[in-house]
């Protein structure tokens, strides 16, 4: 999905720089001589307004661009969340690998942790591996 939200944006820009260009051009040839035409910028900043412009006009080329938006946020923030070494794990010697680009809105959610004693809903089988305690204190178990 992700894949396919980065060829649609990677398209969208095109075309909005396509048009820039066709703009800059129409400025120069057909709109110089327009005396009536007051042309403060010039064709150069013509274009780069008609750019963004056109990136405005062609939203609605994806139906729900806020979402894409966000999608593409969210992937960019999960690499941060990858190359943060604050997240280093020395046990492991790995950096934080995050799969799913929608984990940065899940953390800091848990609040609770649900077990019992009998076993019924863990199948006995919680196996306690390491902690990390404070910034680099790390007691292996």
């Amino acid at each position: 999905m992700t894949f396919l939200l980065l060829i649609i944006l990677g398209l969208q820009i095109a075309v909005c720089i396509i048009v820039a260009i066709f703009n800059k051009i129409f400025w120069e040839t057909i709109l110089k001589d327009a005396y009536y035409i007051n042309d403060v910028y010039g064709g150069d900043v013509n274009a780069v307004i008609s750019f963004f412009t056109y990136i405005l006009l062609f939203n609605t080329m994806i139906p729900i661009s806020l979402i894409v938006s966000l999608e593409i946020v969210k992937m960019i923030q999960g690499q941060f969340m990858g190359w943060d070494v604050e997240m280093y794990s020395e046990v492991r010697k790995k950096f934080a690998k995050p799969c799913s680009i929608s984990l940065n809105e899940e953390l800091g959610q848990v609040n609770f942790i649900f077990s019992d004693k009998t076993g019924t809903l863990t199948g006995n089988k919680m196996n306690f591996k390491y902690c990390v305690i404070g910034k680099f204190k790390h007691y292996k178990y």
